[in-house]
């Protein structure tokens, strides 16, 4: 359980509420919006402690990708974790 925001990085509407949807199954509390930009390619879930990486790598898996990083500054969010939905996700 924890908390995960959930920004759609590509410019089709509602792929954030259809990730976020699949991750609330496994117990999280999402919020959805918009990412800085519409340009992402890659969909990454991000989080912030090397603690988090066993949950992180179980959220990518459930929406169906690989891609986790810890974040090294480049990543605001106040949740314990962030994905940001991108263009391979479609």
């Amino acid at each position: 359980s924890g908390t995960v925001s959930v920004r759609n990085g590509t410019g089709v509407t509602g792929l954030a509420a259809d990730a976020a949807g699949q991750i609330e199954a496994l117990g999280y509390t999402t919020d959805t919006g918009n990412a800085n930009s519409t340009n992402y390619q890659n969909t990454v879930v991000v989080y912030n402690d090397s603690s988090q990486s066993e949950a992180a790598r179980e959220i990518a898996q459930t929406i169906g990708v690989s891609l986790t990083v810890q974040n090294a500054g480049e990543y605001a969010f106040d949740t314990d974790f962030l994905v940001v939905i991108g263009a391979d996700w479609a």
